[in-house]
């Protein structure tokens, strides 16, 4: 029997020929030897084993982020020591890196805070502080801006080389190329290692905390639903979200004017960002925003969300006593320049800087600087010599309103004339304090009269008691039913719902809350100096929200001849003012405010001009106090229990506005941001009006048109004269 010769099948399969095969063989070796080479080529290398020296150092500056700055990033935030402010708020930023929470920083133009976040950021993924990091810009090109620092500090810091030995041989390795990433091997393991255009993933390393762990630099306008797969290590499978947002200046100048631009940064903040973490590991986040105008993003967070931390300072904590000397003799030296002849600036500033020189303990006495290196102790020639003088040729070249918001993060330069005691800040409104406790009044107390703000979770009350000649005292104020902590419209602990669970709609819970608030501030008796018991005089209730349910509580509540429905009214600058004008009978006028009857004349209704009225608390909280028409409080019961009013009546600012038709200016109050909480500033404004229903005023009563009942009475008059001369 004939032996088959499979040896034509081996060479040739399917037409294959022997030469073909052969060729075939050549071309794999090759591919093997070119991945031999490329693997060799993309291998790292192994660091030598770090000693417990290194170790130690790496906890220490993870433990003292100011130390770190100085020590690890000598040629960037470590250049120049900080000042204590600067010291503060890089404190701040330690303890978010470490325990998580929401941080808000203002702080002036030029003061190097996103380079501190951005270095901070890098050296807490390191460290082993943070998992996964995002840093969000306004627009691309601000990421591209912060991803490039962090490639060149990656690429470059040497200090970082010394602290972490394999990590930043493999991201030296790539040499800026990032298609070497996916080959790139660590003592024979595959690194995994990511360094595209908004993506650092930081290579897989044995025994190394930050191994697989996450950098990304995103857009504001692109962070929903951000996560990442680990792809090796003991983790391997694991999806991970962000564990921290870093937002950097999140607005642009345009966006900062526009309050619907300004409404949608908020909600990506807080919507796309603050939801983007887990659940079992909630994203923390840290804002580091110079403020552009009022109402802009800075101040939403500053003085809307109360669950963020805040660093603020200036630049000029204060002016030096010579201010004058600055904007004349100064200012007459720096700006005599010829702007048509070379180099002409550069003189005058050089004879500027002779004059500090020649004049330095003079020009500089009383001035609070908060960093001794803001100035141009770097230009050539050097034209500067202190912060003061730097901060003075910003308001000579540039002008108050860019300093102001620039360099002092005030967002209310230019509002209003702070001469005129128009507006009472925050921290004065704190230290307005009189000596006795809550719900006790002074002995020379006549009336006491609340005022409640109805919202769809919650009411608010305040409590004001005053002697006949004005001198109003905040005896008690608070919310139905109670919140604990800080609370806001957005952020509410206990629902008027939830206390009234057997309710089926929001307006019930608001009815039946209404009646038993009502029913406790009408039999809550205060307590008098000499010990007599005195109660309230008049209630009044915001009928604008809801007001067939409000209106209901307040009749069921069989108290209608002690409570009066409120309603608030904005007169304008072309508007008349409210005790100018006419109304129908039975109507009582007081000053800038009206009581008249509703249509079915079953109650009064209490018109007031709100823009009038939130003035004179403010007036009332700037009078020193003691003194006839100040505003003081009741002793606080524990620490910054007053700062809810503060706040509430810092929520609107006071503009000055001239009518387009009669071309008078008035005071309007304005909101700052969308959806405030400023329920005590009403609640004080309307208490204010109800005083002057019993003529407690800082202002004699205006005299005022006679209301259509006394005119008909004069033409009844009239007539019956008519009627007598024909007899």
């Amino acid at each position: 029997m004939a032996v088959k010769d499979f040896s034509q099948d081996f060479y040739e399969p399917e037409g294959l020929s022997h030469a073909d095969y052969k060729h075939q063989n050549l071309l794999n070796e090759r591919r093997r030897h070119l991945k031999r080479q490329r693997d060799n080529n993309n291998e790292v290398g192994e660091a030598p084993p770090l000693t417990p020296e290194i170790m130690e150092r790496r906890l220490y500056y993870a433990n003292d982020f100011v130390k770190m700055h100085a020590d690890v990033y000598p040629e960037s935030t470590g250049v120049k020591p900080f000042g204590t402010v600067q010291v503060k708020s890089i404190n701040f930023s330690q303890h978010i890196f470490r325990y998580g929470g929401r941080l808000l920083k203002l702080e002036p133009r030029g003061y190097a805070k996103t380079t501190r976040l951005t270095n901070e950021a890098l050296y807490a993924v390191l460290a082993g502080l943070q998992t996964y990091i995002v840093l969000v810009c306004s627009n691309l090109d601000k990421a591209k801006e912060i991803i490039d620092s962090i490639k060149t500090e990656l690429m470059n810091n040497e200090q970082l080389l010394e602290l972490f030995p394999g990590p930043m041989a493999c991201f030296r390795h790539l040499d800026n190329n990032a298609q070497k990433a996916r080959y790139q091997s660590y003592g024979g393991a595959q690194t995994f290692i990511k360094f595209d255009a908004g993506t650092i993933r930081f290579p897989v390393i044995d025994g190394e905390i930050s191994s697989g762990r996450f950098i990304e630099v995103r857009p504001l306008s692109n962070l929903k639903g951000l996560n990442h797969k680990i792809k090796a290590g003991p983790d391997v499978g694991k999806v991970v979200r962000p564990t921290l947002y870093v937002i950097d200046d999140p607005q642009t100048h345009d966006e900062a004017k526009s309050q619907k631009d300004v409404a949608g940064i908020i909600s990506k903040i807080k919507r796309d960002a603050l939801r983007g973490g887990s659940h079992s590991k909630r994203a923390s986040a840290i804002m580091c925003i110079t403020p552009v105008t009022h109402g802009d993003v800075a101040f939403y967070f500053r003085n809307v969300e109360h669950s963020w931390d805040i660093v603020e300072y200036k630049m000029l904590e204060k002016h030096p006593e010579t201010r004058e000397r600055w904007l004349t003799e100064y200012a007459k030296i720096y700006l005599n320049y010829d702007r048509t002849i070379l180099g002409d600036r550069t003189r005058a500033a050089l004879a500027a800087r002779k004059f500090v020189e020649d004049n330095y303990e003079d020009l500089h006495k009383g001035a609070e600087v908060t960093w001794e290196w803001a100035y141009g102790w770097e230009e050539e020639p050097q034209t500067e010599i202190s912060p003061v003088q730097h901060a003075y040729n910003i308001i000579l070249d540039d002008g108050w309103e860019d300093f102001e918001y620039e360099c002092q993060c005030n967002t209310e330069y230019g509002l209003y004339d702070e001469g005129e005691t128009i507006h009472a800040k925050a921290e004065t409104i704190i230290t307005r304090i009189n000596s006795l406790p809550r719900r006790r009044v002074v002995q020379s107390t006549s009336k006491i009269v609340h005022h409640i703000d109805v919202n769809q979770d919650f009411l608010t009350y305040t409590t004001i008691a005053s002697a006949d000649n004005f001198h109003p005292f905040l005896i008690d104020y608070g919310t139905h039913p109670h919140q604990p902590g800080v609370f806001s419209k957005r952020n509410v602990r206990l629902s008027l719902r939830a206390m009234y669970p057997e309710t089926q709609d929001y307006r019930e819970a608001i009815y039946l809350g209404l009646k038993d608030l009502l029913l406790t501030l009408a039999h809550r008796p205060y307590i008098r100096e000499d010990g007599r018991e005195i109660y309230t005089s008049v209630i009044g209730v915001d009928a604008k929200f809801e007001e067939v349910y409000t209106l209901s509580a307040i009749r069921d509540s069989k108290l209608t001849s002690l409570v009066l429905p409120c309603w608030g009214m904005g007169i304008g600058p072309d508007d008349d003012l409210i005790h100018e004008k006419n109304y129908p009978d039975g109507s009582r006028i007081y000053h800038n405010a009206v009581e008249k009857p509703v249509k079915d004349r079953s109650m009064d209704f209490f018109n007031y001009d709100t823009n009038f009225f939130k003035t004179e608390v403010h007036k009332a909280f700037n009078q020193t106090p003691g003194l006839r028409g100040s505003l003081t409080m009741h002793e606080p019961e524990f620490t910054d229990q007053h700062k809810v009013i503060g706040d509430h009546c810092n929520t609107e600012i006071p503009v000055k506005k001239k009518g387009i038709r009669t071309n008078r200016t008035r005071i309007v109050w304005e909101e700052k941001a969308h959806q405030v909480d400023n329920e005590y500033l009403d609640n004080l404004s309307c208490c204010f009006a109800l005083l002057s229903r019993f003529g407690i005023t800082i202002k004699p009563s205006p005299s005022v048109k006679s209301t259509k009942e006394e005119k008909g009475l004069d033409m009844q008059a009239f007539m019956n004269q008519q009627k007598g001369k024909k007899l």
